[in-house]
C-alpha cells in the first residue's frame, strides 16, 4: 500500500462525533462608538444567551481582546482615531492563533469598496447599518459564530486523530504517537545491554518565512521534501529497526552500526534515535541530513524562483543514569544553539552543555 493510500485509509476509517455548543459557552467582543447602537446589539446578543463585552473605539476593542479570550469580534468600521473596525479585524484574521475567531463588520451604508475588502481580510459578515430587524442582526451573529466554531470543532478533533496516525500526511514519516513509543523502546534496550544510544533533532530553518512569504501549500511541500531526505538515509528493514544508509560505516578503521527510529516531533522538526551510535557517528548522520537539505534544488516559487532550505540540526548522547526525556531535550538545546548561532549547522549537545558548578 503507497503513503497515500495509508494515509487516505486511516482518515476514512475515523468519523467525527456529534457537534453541540451553546451561546452560553460563546463569548462576544462588540465594539461601537454609537451607545445606543452599541446597548442595543449587547441586549440581543445576551437575550440569547452570549456572554458580551462592549468597547467604544478600536483601542479599547484592541486592549480588551489582548487580555481576554474571545469566540467573535463584532466592530463598527468608521470610528473615532486613526484605525477603523476593518483593520482590528484584518488583524485578528491574519494571525493564525485566531484563525477560527468570527468576525463581522458593520457599517452605516453599502459601500461596494468595502464590502470587497471584507471579502479580501476573509471576515464571516458585512452588516449594513441600520440593520433590516433586530433578528437580522442576531440571525447573522448566530449563522457565523456557529459556522466558525464548527470549522473549528472539526479542527481540533482531526488534529488530535491525526497524532494517532501512524503516518504523518505531510511527511511521511511516523508521526509522534507513532514513533515515540519506538524511540522509547530501542532507547530502554540499549540502556539495559550497556550500549550507546544519540538523539538528533532536524529543525528546519526559517519554515514560518517559507509559508508567509509562499504560503502553507509551499510549507508542506518544503516539509515533504525534508522528509524524503531523511528517508534517503534512514531506510526500513523488516527486523523493525532502521539502518542508516543501509550499511556498516568504517570510521579510521571503527566499525560503527546505525540503528535507529525516526518521526515528526514537532510543526517543523524531526527526531531520530539511533541505537548503538554514540555522539560522533550521530553527528554524520546528522551532517549528511544537513547537506541534502541544503543541496535540494527542487523547491520553487509560482515564479520559478528556488526556495532555499536549510537545517539547524542538534546531536546528543546519552550519558550515564540520564533518562530519555533529559536526552531528548539535550538534543533540542543543541539544535537551538545551532539555529542561534548562524543556522545550516551540526552542533553537538557536548559543545554547549554548562560546566557543572558554573
Amino acid at each position: 500500500m503507497s503513503l497515500e493510500e495509508r494515509v487516505e485509509w486511516q482518515v476514512e476509517e475515523f468519523e467525527l462525533p456529534d457537534f453541540d455548543k451553546s451561546p452560553q459557552e460563546t463569548r462576544v467582543l462588540l465594539i461601537d462608538d454609537d451607545e445606543g447602537m452599541r446597548f442595543l446589539c449587547e441586549q440581543l446578543l445576551k437575550k440569547e444567551g452570549y456572554a458580551v463585552d462592549t468597547a467604544g473605539c478600536v483601542d479599547e476593542g484592541k486592549e480588551k481582546f489582548r487580555k481576554s479570550d474571545y469566540d467573535a469580534v463584532i466592530s463598527d468600521n468608521d470610528m473615532p482615531g486613526g484605525e477603523k473596525g476593518i483593520d482590528l479585524l484584518r488583524e485578528i484574521k491574519d494571525d493564525r492563533k485566531y484563525r477560527f475567531t468570527t468576525c463581522i463588520l458593520m457599517t452605516g451604508g453599502k459601500s461596494e469598496y468595502l464590502i470587497m475588502e471584507s471579502l479580501r481580510a476573509r471576515l464571516d459578515d458585512f452588516l449594513p447599518k441600520p440593520f433590516e430587524s433586530n433578528g437580522q442582526f442576531v440571525e447573522a451573529v448566530k449563522r457565523a459564530v456557529n459556522y466558525q466554531q464548527r470549522l473549528k470543532y472539526e479542527y481540533n478533533v482531526l488534529f488530535r486523530k491525526a497524532e494517532t496516525l501512524e503516518i504523518d500526511a505531510v511527511t511521511g514519516i511516523a508521526c509522534r504517537a507513532a514513533g515515540m513509543p519506538k524511540v522509547e523502546a530501542s532507547f530502554a534496550r540499549a540502556i539495559e545491554e550497556g550500549k550507546h544510544y544519540s538523539v538528533i533533532i532536524v529543525d528546519l530553518d526559517d519554515f514560518k518565512s517559507i509559508n508567509d512569504t509562499y504560503g502553507h501549500l509551499k510549507g508542506d511541500e518544503a516539509m515533504r521534501a525534508v522528509g524524503e531526505i531523511l528517508r534517503e538515509h534512514v531506510k526500513r528493514f523488516t527486523d523493525d529497526t532502521l539502518r542508516i544508509d543501509g550499511h556498516m560505516e568504517d570510521m579510521g578503521g571503527l566499525e560503527v552500526k546505525y540503528f535507529g527510529d525516526m518521526f515528526k516531533y514537532g510543526g517543523d522538526e524531526m527526531l531520530i534515535g539511533l541505537a548503538e551510535t554514540d555522539e560522533r557517528g550521530a553527528c554524520i548522520v546528522a551532517e549528511r541530513i544537513r547537506a541534502g537539505i541544503k543541496n535540494y534544488k527542487e523547491l520553487r516559487s509560482k515564479e520559478g524562483n528556488p526556495v532555499r532550505l536549510s537545517a539547524s540540526i542538534g546531536v546528543a548522547q546519552v550519558a550515564k543514569g540520564e533518562g530519555l526525556k533529559e536526552l531528548i531535550e539535550h538534543a533540542d538545546a543543541a539544535s537551538y544553539a545551532a539555529k542561534r548561532s548562524g543556522k545550516n549547522k551540526v552542533v553537538a549537545y557536548s559543545s554547549v552543555k554548562p560546566v557543572p558548578g558554573n
